[in-house]
């Protein structure tokens, strides 16, 4: 008599085991320096708050720009409030989200990776510090009007896009070593939108291509600029639930200077 046939299926496993923590599903980002890690968070909600205020600053000029409203267009104001955004959001950038990454010696390739003439943090710094001093360099001491020399806007221009690139750019990677499916999935669309958004702009202040479409730009801007603003928000997430867990993990000692 031939024995009975296995079983070919398995009781189910509990629910509560298959939970995975998302925040940690990189091995290279679960084992990051904590400090590093608590900058880069600080300088994440950095950026979301200047994201917050280029939201904001978007929406009433668009919605002045609808209505033809002198009211709520108040030129002088927003440009001080798009020099604040900007301001704090490049010092988020390289003060903070650009921080040095102590590395292990045991990793060897990802210490020459990060020595690197080109590595992203080396291309945030150079290309980010550069766009941060040509925004603030005092033009009139040197006799320059940049509306006045076509030469000079476009060369600002295409530092500043290319600062702001190599920052969008920097966020990609970093949401792409969180593990987090949702940041992965997200963050290059958001970074694609604005990619066309900056291009939009920039062709517009150069040749004036799109200059019959300026409502259109402006809504684009703002859609743009809220998908980043949002996707920010779940990344700031993502690094908060980390360095909490990894605060949960440290000895008693350590834990009291680590975010006290």
């Amino acid at each position: 008599m031939d024995p009975p046939p296995l079983p070919t299926t398995q009781p189910p496993l509990p629910e509560g085991d298959l939970e995975i923590p998302y925040a940690i599903a990189d091995a290279e980002i679960r084992h990051a320096d904590p400090l590093w890690l608590h900058r880069v968070f600080l300088g994440i909600t950095g950026i979301v708050i200047a994201e917050a205020l280029f939201v904001l600053k978007a929406t009433v000029m668009l919605l002045g720009s609808i209505s033809r409203s002198t009211a709520i267009s108040f030129d002088f104001l927003w440009s001080r409030l798009s020099e604040g955004a900007f301001a704090i959001e490049w010092f988020s950038a390289l003060y903070l989200l650009a921080a040095h990454e102590p590395i292990g010696a045991h990793d060897e390739a990802r210490r020459r990776r990060g020595e690197e003439a080109a590595s992203p943090r080396r291309l945030l710094l150079f290309i980010g510090g550069a766009s941060v001093i040509l925004r603030f360099l005092p033009l009139h001491f040197l006799g320059i009007r940049r509306s006045a020399n076509p030469f000079v806007d476009t060369l600002f221009s295409l530092v500043y896009v290319a600062g702001i690139s190599v920052l969008l750019l920097y966020i990609l990677r970093l949401a792409q070593r969180t593990g987090d499916p949702f940041l992965r999935r997200h963050t290059p669309a958001a970074v694609m939108l604005l990619f066309i958004n900056y291009g939009m702009d920039f062709a517009m202040s150069i040749r004036g291509t799109f200059a019959g479409a300026n409502d259109v730009i402006q809504l684009f801007g703002l859609v743009a600029n809220a998908y980043l603003f949002y996707v920010l928000l779940r990344m700031r997430r993502v690094f908060g639930d980390l360095i909490a867990s990894m605060k949960s993990t440290l000895p008693s000692t350590e834990s009291s200077h680590f975010l006290s």
